[in-house]
């Protein structure tokens, strides 16, 4: 009896370990019938607005994984006049008749449309570690219509909260969309619902994310986006909070792996108190204050780091995240 006891404990510790981790966007509030307005043309993330516009934010409770959303304005208007991003209970309802999409996905999905400079979706982060054959699936609906050029759509895995190139799935740069093919189905990307599959086993013991990137200035140039799907894994955002916070999302380091020098990147322009270099065994290396600091800060550690694993803790007035820094 004790070797039936282990045996079921073990398959149920695999199952928990490499469960799936998905959403359809059911959880969400998508009762909107308005268009989501943010006159706020400088970059940020997005903040849900109910009743008035899509949920462009969801935080997990251990359903459905969550996402954020990043705007980024260079193109004008931004999302000041109105556009249909984030989730929708219904895509076809009748308030947004000019933005209907042909073909439909059922049920909630998350669109994005018009943002007048850059929308990133970003979903939770994902551990892949002690999975066995991980795959990424999801549903992509374009609409049928004029694109530009200068219009992109980018879908990609990112790696370790990009520490390493991501895993490019889908990217229209300089190519025109309305005759761009799903890359090995020869489909139209166009007015058709993509059904992507996409291996993860090269990045198994890695933590990722699903990232979307969309540019366009047109209510007609719009996308849908539903079922995403992580076949294997843990949400690394719900076992630990600060790690898909705003604040972990809105900054990086560079270059990284680095000889000594670093560029802390704060693109979600939070307000920096205090950044601190930590050696492996918890030794602080250098502490900086920064009071308040809401732009990129550049430090010059040449001397004072080895080569090896350093930890940087960057604080704000909202709290702390840690970064991994490798120096070579």
């Amino acid at each position: 009896m004790k070797n039936n006891y282990l045996i079921l404990l073990i398959l149920l510790t695999a199952f928990a370990v490499n469960a799936q981790v998905s959403t359809g966007f059911s959880e969400p509030d998508g009762t909107s019938l308005l268009r989501y307005v943010d006159a706020d043309l400088t970059d940020h993330f997005m903040a849900n607005t109910p009743g008035v516009g899509g949920a462009v934010t969801h935080t997990s409770t251990g359903g459905e994984m969550g996402f954020t959303t990043f705007f980024s304005g260079n193109l004008g208007t931004g999302l000041s006049d109105g556009d249909t991003i984030g989730v929708y209970d219904d895509p076809d309802n009748p308030a947004m008749a000019d933005d209907n999409i042909s073909p439909q996905l059922s049920g909630a999905a998350y669109s994005f449309s018009d943002p007048d400079g850059i929308l990133r979706f970003e979903s939770d982060l994902i551990d892949l570690t002690a999975t066995v054959s991980p795959r990424f699936q999801m549903n992509l609906s374009v609409r049928d219509t004029g694109w530009e050029t200068s219009d992109r759509i980018y879908l990609a895995i990112e790696r370790n909260n990009g520490a390493l190139p991501d895993a490019v799935i889908l990217d229209t740069t300089g190519q025109d969309i309305d005759v761009f093919t799903y890359p090995g189905s020869g489909a139209l990307l166009e007015g058709n619902v993509t059904a992507i599959d996409f291996d993860l086993t090269p990045y198994i013991g890695e933590t990722v994310n699903f990232v979307i990137e969309s540019t366009s200035n047109s209510a007609a140039e719009e996308g849908l986006i539903d079922d995403l799907n992580f076949t294997e894994g843990t949400n690394a955002t719900l076992n630990n909070p600060d790690l898909g916070s705003v604040l972990d999302r809105g900054i990086s380091l560079y270059p990284n792996p680095t000889q000594g020098q670093v560029t802390l990147d704060n693109y979600g322009h939070a307000a920096l108190e205090q950044v601190e270099f930590t050696d492996i065994n918890g030794r602080v290396i250098a502490t900086y204050n920064l009071n308040g600091l809401t732009e990129n800060k550049t430090f010059d550690l040449t001397g004072q780091l080895t080569t090896g694993i350093y930890f940087v803790r960057i604080t704000s007035n909202e709290g702390s995240t840690v970064k991994k820094l490798m120096v070579q």
